[in-house]
């Protein structure tokens, strides 16, 4: 059978420093993507400029509304079966494609990788990211609920993704993780690696890095499933919000 198409979907922002690593990664990759394409979410810096002069195609958004948003113009204007979404500032592996492309199978929607992420400036791990291949394929919405899954982590089909009308633009932070629950919830099938083939880089500066912000926005999160997903989760939703309480005291924020 032929190989399957696969989009890389770059969404930017203020990204035009970053842009030379990632696509210096691009060209050193074993496996080549069939199409690029970035999308700039109103960035004050050059991204457009340095991107056109890297030959990244590229759209200009105009108005930052978010990395939902970009994502989902991305998805939208992508012609591949499947599509992998790469943060701008995180420089893709030269084995990425070639490790992920034989999980990319007619009976799976999601594929997934293991990710470290490491420190911007000492390079030294500070989160290891793992997906357990068996639990994955047999109860994914459990596994999700346990163990958030980032873009730069899987490989979705683009039918399931646009299925599901993308991204939740109301959400800045924990909207890919969302998004699994949202597809787990709905039946879509995954498989999983298991084994490191992304890595991504932790930017003191990056949305993510608040940590107050990002908790809290997991707590309003759980908040909103224990209406939507089915009972027998719902002692997993107790541990999980229980955790988001935990981490918020941490950061002296108090919910209500």
């Amino acid at each position: 059978p032929a190989a399957a198409r696969v989009s890389l979907l770059v969404p930017c922002y203020n990204a035009a420093v970053h842009l030379p690593v990632l696509a210096a990664s691009i060209r050193d990759l074993s496996v080549a993507f069939d199409e690029i394409i970035c999308y700039d979410d109103g960035s004050s810096d050059d991204t457009v400029a340095v991107a056109h002069r890297l030959g990244l195609p590229i759209i200009a958004g105009g108005v930052n509304r978010g990395a939902a948003h970009a994502r989902n113009q991305l998805a939208q204007r992508s012609t591949g079966e499947w599509l992998h979404f790469q943060d701008a500032d995180d420089p893709l592996q030269p084995d990425f494609l070639a490790k992920m492309s034989p999980l990319l199978r007619p009976e799976i929607d999601v594929a997934v990788c293991d990710t470290d992420w490491v420190d911007a400036t000492s390079r030294t791990l500070i989160l290891a990211w793992r997906y357990p291949p068996g639990s994955l394929r047999e109860d994914p919405l459990l596994a999700n609920l346990r163990n958030g899954i980032s873009c730069n982590a899987m490989i979705i089909r683009r039918t399931r993704l646009l299925a599901l009308n993308g991204f939740d633009e109301t959400l800045r932070i924990w909207e890919d993780a969302d998004l699994h629950i949202r597809l787990a919830h709905a039946g879509a099938r995954y498989d999983a690696l298991g084994a490191v083939a992304a890595v991504s880089v932790r930017h003191v500066a990056s949305l993510s890095h608040d940590y107050r912000a990002s908790w809290g926005c997991r707590l309003s999160a759980l908040e909103r499933y224990a209406n939507t997903l089915p009972d027998r989760v719902r002692p997993e939703l107790a541990t999980q919000a229980e955790i988001a309480a935990r981490e918020l005291l941490r950061y002296r924020d108090f919910p209500a």
